[in-house]
């Protein structure tokens, strides 16, 4: 693998460089609008849109009326590539955001619930923790570029363990926002 450097500081060699162009902004509904919780279980949910690049995605209870408890379950690709499942259960709360940033996904299911769900709906939508294809062999070097204004480490939370930066720390993401991370990739 060749190695890159940063155009702007000659004497920093970064192993990977990852490129996200015309990045949508968060959404509370982009994966999945409404979805009704009174159906049998599992209720397997209808899929409106794959995320634009690896991110996390947010769910968030709309109502939760009837149900008192629940346990769900995403299957899907992470940025890596690697097929993941992550479940969570009310213990989450009634909103949340993922720990993987999945880059496609193959499932969500509500596999288990207390209550009926009669007039219940939840949303899935797009988070701010975007995914990268190799994981981090440090957070110390990582330099960020959001539409060509470079970002510190600093400037951002970095998730060592999941391969995943927050970038809302460097402000809210807007449609249409470019960001290239150069970084020291674990291999």
């Amino acid at each position: 693998m060749s190695k890159r450097m940063l155009p702007r500081d000659k004497s920093r060699v970064f192993r990977d460089c990852v490129t996200y162009i015309n990045v949508l902004a968060e959404s509370s509904t982009k994966i999945r609008a409404a979805e009704d919780l009174s159906a049998a279980l599992p209720i397997v949910f209808t899929i409106d849109n794959q995320p634009d690049v690896p991110r996390t995605f947010k769910w968030l209870f709309t109502s939760h009326a009837q149900i008192t408890a629940y346990t769900m379950e995403v299957k899907g690709y992470d940025a890596q590539g690697i097929l993941r499942t992550e479940r969570w259960t009310e213990n989450l709360g009634w909103s949340g955001e993922t720990n993987i940033a999945f880059s496609y996904i193959t499932s969500i299911k509500m596999t288990s619930r207390t209550g009926t769900g009669v007039g219940d709906t939840m949303h899935i939508g797009t988070g701010s923790m975007l995914g990268m294809p190799n994981p981090f062999a440090s957070t110390a070097n990582v330099v960020i570029t959001k539409n060509q204004a470079c970002w510190l480490p600093t400037d951002w939370l970095i998730f060592l363990k999941w391969g995943k930066i927050d970038v809302s720390v460097g402000g809210a993401i807007v449609d249409g926002d470019d960001f290239i991370f150069w970084y020291d990739a674990f291999y």
